[in-house]
């Protein structure tokens, strides 16, 4: 069965594997690229190989060598687990790339790849970069004479991702209720207090 990498939106390039890759030259924090790249249907950049990594080292240096600047990948802390690095794409962590003496500091919580090495950095998620995205490719599947291509990939974020984000709002929602709660107490206190200082 042929796979090949979607047309829309255009962009998406081909070297070989079971992914396609598109290259966001626009300097993001790591959520903001991340974003982009659900937009176009995938996620930041897992990788599962050196294979992998080897196929998209050329085309990285072109684009990245000589600025130094390296790209983010789909790689971040997990929100429960700091030690731990997880995928966006919730895909497992099968293989690791890392450079010597990376992960090096829990306060960098997302991942970037040094493309001379294809090996990963930590490095913090707020500061602006370009990014790859990767999508899985589709196949082609002949159906009464037409060819429908079935849909990509529209993973996400990780399901530790979404319940950490659902934790978070559950606590600051029960802090304003507590909030509120203390307020509303002082506003009845005062009230009282008014009343008697009348009634004396």
């Amino acid at each position: 069965e042929e796979l090949f990498c979607p047309e829309e939106p255009v962009g998406w390039r081909n070297f070989g594997g079971e992914y396609c890759y598109y290259i966001n030259t626009d300097h993001l924090t790591w959520y903001e690229a991340n974003f982009r790249c659900i937009r176009r249907g995938g996620t930041l950049a897992s990788f599962h190989s050196q294979m992998e990594m080897d196929i998209l080292q050329p085309f990285l240096m072109i684009h990245f060598l000589k600025s130094r600047i390296y790209p983010w990948i789909g790689l971040h802390r997990h929100m429960l687990h700091e030690e731990e690095f997880v995928w966006v794409d919730g895909t497992p962590m099968d293989f690791k790339a890392w450079a010597v003496n990376e992960p090096n500091s829990e306060k960098e919580q997302c991942a970037d790849v040094k493309v001379e090495s294809m090996t990963w950095g930590d490095y913090f998620c707020n500061h602006p970069r370009p990014s790859i995205c990767s999508i899985r490719k589709i196949s082609s599947i002949k159906s009464t004479g037409n060819e429908i291509a079935t849909p990509p990939c529209t993973c996400g974020f990780s399901t530790e991702v979404l319940l950490g984000v659902v934790f978070c709002i559950l606590l600051v929602s029960l802090l304003l209720g507590i909030i509120i709660y203390y307020l509303s107490r002082q506003g009845k206190v005062k009230q009282q207090l008014r009343k008697a200082s009348r009634i004396s």
